[in-house]
């Protein structure tokens, strides 16, 4: 299992003991890491950005950009797929 997918089978599980709701916080997890996951590959394609203007390590930033911007493009496109647009509806 992935790092994300186990922080939202840990905050379901908390989430479930505190409310003792077994149906209401489902969605609410998945919602809310799937936005925190897009805004941490935009951060660091724009930090990938920021360091290829002016990092003297030689590395390869701009490339790196391009692939964390790539990443954040599939998972906002997975997560807009039909099968999991309940996630992104649910306030």
């Amino acid at each position: 299992m992935e790092s994300r997918e186990w922080m939202d089978v840990a905050y379901r599980l908390v989430f479930f003991q505190s409310k003792g709701d077994p149906f209401y916080p489902l969605l609410i997890p998945v919602h809310e890491v799937n936005q925190y996951t897009l805004a941490s590959h935009l951060f660091w394609a724009i930090w990938g950005l920021t360091q290829a203007k002016n990092s003297l390590i030689d590395f390869d930033y701009f490339d790196y950009s391009l692939k964390r911007l790539q990443i954040y493009s599939n998972t906002k496109a997975a997560m807009l797929s039909p099968s999991l647009s309940g996630y992104l509806s649910h306030n």
